[in-house]
């Protein structure tokens, strides 16, 4: 591993891009759009330096799980450190490579150990969106977009064919014509 990159390092980085991206919370639609302009430039600005920075990132082996293990730890303990929720997009950063080919990776090495691992991080990652949602301290509908689209989350509802009564050869039109008839009768001396 490279001493250029380290949790204090990637910590500040973190810290830094919240400070800077200036977010007030919420405020009077006056001064939100005051101040839409400004965090949309400060964003813009954080992301470009971020991205500068992930340029003097060693890229890690993904096929070499150790270094990929000691990374993502690295990654999340900066997380923590800067209180800042852990994403996909971060975790691929930290790894010195984009969110696609980390995903495309993956995808084409499915048996592979650091596969088993980043899906394991990936479900942490979930889990601390999740707990941040219930606690309040998240967007519950930006949390569920998040789930839905990069954590593999899903709304589902199964449904399970209807098996008949009968069968076709158990069909007999006398029997229904005589259930039938005997239904109408009492229905008439009800009435």
């Amino acid at each position: 591993m490279n001493d250029l990159v380290t949790v204090k390092s990637m910590a500040e980085v973190l810290s830094a891009d919240k400070k800077r991206s200036n977010y007030k919370g919420k405020l009077y639609k006056e001064m939100s759009d005051e101040h839409k302009c400004d965090q949309i430039t400060q964003d813009t600005q954080n992301k470009l330096s971020a991205l500068k920075q992930t340029l003097d990132v060693p890229r890690v082996d993904l096929s070499n799980t150790k270094q990929v293990q000691d990374r993502a730890f690295m990654y999340l303990e900066a997380c923590s450190l800067s209180a800042s929720f852990p994403s996909v997009m971060g975790l691929s950063g930290a790894m010195g490579c984009s969110r696609q080919n980390l995903n495309r990776w993956l995808l084409s090495h499915p048996d592979h150990p650091t596969t088993n691992f980043v899906n394991m991080v990936k479900d942490t990652m979930a889990d601390i969106l999740t707990n941040a949602s219930l606690f309040n301290t998240a967007n519950p509908v930006q949390t569920i977009f998040q789930l839905k689209n990069h954590f593999e989350h899903v709304d589902r509802i199964e449904l399970a064919p209807v098996a008949p009564n009968q069968s076709d050869n158990d069909y007999n039109a006398d029997e229904i014509r005589k259930r039938y008839m005997l239904e109408n009768k009492d229905k008439e001396g009800r009435e």
